[in-house]
């Protein structure tokens, strides 16, 4: 094997990794609504300031990466990858491509942030699964993908807050737990929902509930909102969930559930996986498919890393696959990383630390694209085993030189 590399790192490649990804502007503050729904009518409307966060500076590095030739279909361990960088240096120059950016450049970041507290409370002639509700209006031409919060419960057993969307699909509004407790007492939580497509940029202000429940007649419940942010969890992508689900989270960033990135590449995304019964799909902006002619060999790279812990784990899905979704035609797979093998219901600790995955030669899946618009989607199917999964540096090489950006590690061959 070593034989063979050094045989290939002998050939003349072209390399400069540049690039570089702005950040813009912040929209404006918002005012926030708060009403209860259960005396809309008489109450008056209590407004809170939700102030934008500014957005964070890149958390990326660039360094000069080689890009050897032929790409074998296989994984590479992260010191191979830095042996071959500092094999090649900066000695050679790539093509320069445009479109898409997997480099995933840019941390997840607060769109707008109220500091509360929103005290919602159940009271005793409130019938059982009646909720009290304030609603959020948010202002249009802002990304609010992922909403955090802290949640102070209190009451009789089960008491729960919960966020509500409305769907367009489904043509009502859509709820999901941001917290619950099911034991007497008061108890101090936090939680996070994943919004979807409903609350993405629209031409007109979006609404989001709070909405607070108790399941005891003869009691008093309640929930206090504190600390609502409302996030960009993954810039330039987009999720395409109709309603909210607490199943997974989303973020960008350098550190994520025990995922370090590597300093050469930066941030990565990160999908944390807790009990998931929804497929999640993300959506990067649309672009340019390059041009491929039929002497053209295509592979599609990327990084991954991995860490499943769970004592019960019920189902594998904790693999993921790159899919491009082209305006017209039919949409085909570029990559997949395998699932972890488990046992259901044996306990597994497993850490894959950062590894690079070359595909085979999918020039003959890919050609029909050549020159069309679409779009790469994170493809993860359901499933209930807990773990986060980790990607960075998604690439597409053709001939072995970077398509999309001015970036890309090697390609091992």
């Amino acid at each position: 094997m070593l034989t063979h590399h050094h045989a290939v790192w002998r050939r003349a490649l072209s390399v400069v990794l540049v690039f570089s990804l702005l950040i813009g502007a912040m929209p404006p503050a918002t005012l926030v609504e708060a009403v209860d729904h259960e005396t809309r009518d008489t109450a008056p409307t209590t407004t809170t300031v939700a102030a934008p966060l500014p957005a964070p500076a890149h958390a990326r590095t660039t360094a000069d990466i080689p890009i050897p030739g032929d790409a074998q279909s296989t994984s590479y361990p992260a010191d191979y990858v830095e042996t071959l960088r500092a094999e090649y240096g900066a000695r050679h120059t790539l093509r320069t491509g445009d479109g898409f950016d997997g480099s995933l450049s840019t941390p997840s970041y607060a769109v707008h942030t109220i500091p509360g507290p929103i005290d919602l409370t159940v009271t005793n002639d409130i019938p059982r699964g009646t909720p009290v509700t304030t609603t959020l209006t948010l202002p249009p031409g802002s990304y609010h993908q992922q909403l955090t919060a802290d949640v102070a419960l209190s009451g009789p057993s089960i008491v729960v807050g919960r966020v509500a969307v409305f769907s367009e699909a489904s043509g009502r509004w859509e709820e999901v737990d941001l917290a619950r407790k099911e034991d007497e007492g008061a108890f101090d939580l936090s939680g996070t929902v994943a919004l979807g497509r409903a609350t993405i940029p629209q031409d007109e202000p979006v609404t989001v509930e709070l909405r607070c429940y108790k399941r005891s007649t003869a009691r008093t419940g309640r929930c206090i909102f504190r600390n609502l942010q409302f996030i960009n969890d993954a810039p330039g992508w987009q999720p395409t969930h109709d309603k909210p689900l607490n199943d997974w989270t989303v973020a960008v960033g350098t550190a994520i559930d025990g995922i370090t990135a590597d300093p050469q590449r930066g941030s990565f995304i990160g999908i944390t996986v807790n009990d998931s019964g929804a497929r999640l799909l993300y959506e990067s902006p649309r672009f340019t498919f390059p041009s491929i002619v039929s002497t053209d060999v295509v592979t599609a790279s990327l990084w991954w890393a991995r860490n499943t812990v769970d004592d019960t784990p019920a189902r594998e899905a904790t693999g993921a696959e790159l899919v491009f979704f082209p305006d017209e035609g039919i949409r085909s797979e570029l990559i997949e990383v395998p699932a972890l093998p488990v046992e259901s219901n044996v306990p597994v600790s497993v850490f894959e630390d950062w590894t690079q995955l070359v595909s085979d030669d999918i020039a003959g899946r890919v050609r029909k694209f050549s020159g069309q618009v679409g779009w790469i989607g994170i493809v993860k199917e359901p499933g209930r085993t807990k773990h986060t999964f980790a990607l960075d540096e998604i690439q597409l090489y053709v001939n072995g030189e970077p398509a999309w950006t001015d970036s890309g590690d090697p390609i091992p061959a």
